[in-house]
């Protein structure tokens, strides 16, 4: 891997965020172990080849993030510890979800409450997440086959931590000479 005495472009070093699949598979489990539902039952929004609807009896979640917005300029810093330079920046991302069902008013309430509660955000602060806020619940019946289905739509919106680090190397050593305004010329070694 290049670093910053090569010259050239740099790419970050160590694992990358949670992206793409990884953070679908992470909010399908987020949402399954919160609401308790059968993992089966908390599904994508969007699926390249999508199954069979759950029968009209079970209740059941389509959901899937429809929004990633960074939150202002990145910052960095030389991190001493690791020799690198350390780059973050906030992400909100918008995740869509909506309950099918006889009970999807009641699963969506479970879920809202559910994510209040410090012991079921624990594997979201371990990936750097953390719940912003819960949207206002929408009735959004779905006529299905003549008959009405019970539908409730909710955004919630997370904030995370991006942190990416990039070998750059810090100057060890140098000479550098300084010339006053009376033009007078004076070297200094810089040694760290």
């Amino acid at each position: 891997m290049a670093d910053s005495s090569t010259g050239g472009y740099l790419a970050p070093s160590g694992a990358p965020p949670l992206d793409d699949q990884a953070l679908d598979r992470f909010f399908h489990d987020l949402f399954t172990g919160v609401t308790g539902l059968d993992p089966t039952l908390v599904r994508p929004r969007w699926q390249a080849e999508p199954g069979n609807m759950p029968p009209r009896a079970a209740t059941w979640v389509a959901q899937g993030v429809t929004e990633m917005r960074d939150d202002g300029v990145p910052w960095q810093w030389f991190d001493e510890t690791t020799q690198a330079f350390v780059l973050c920046r906030n992400q909100l991302i918008a995740n869509r979800l909506s309950f099918y069902g006889p009970a999807a008013g009641a699963t969506e309430a479970l879920l809202r409450d559910g994510l209040g509660l410090d012991q079921n955000r624990e594997a979201m602060n371990a990936q750097g997440i953390a719940l912003v806020r819960v949207g206002n619940p929408r009735a959004m019946p779905l006529l299905l086959n003549e008959q009405w289905v019970r539908r409730i739509d909710v955004e919630i919106t997370f904030r995370r931590l991006i942190s990416r680090t990039y070998p750059v190397l810090s100057l060890q050593s140098g000479e550098v000479q300084l010339e006053t305004d009376t033009g007078l010329v004076d070297t200094i070694n810089i040694i760290q």
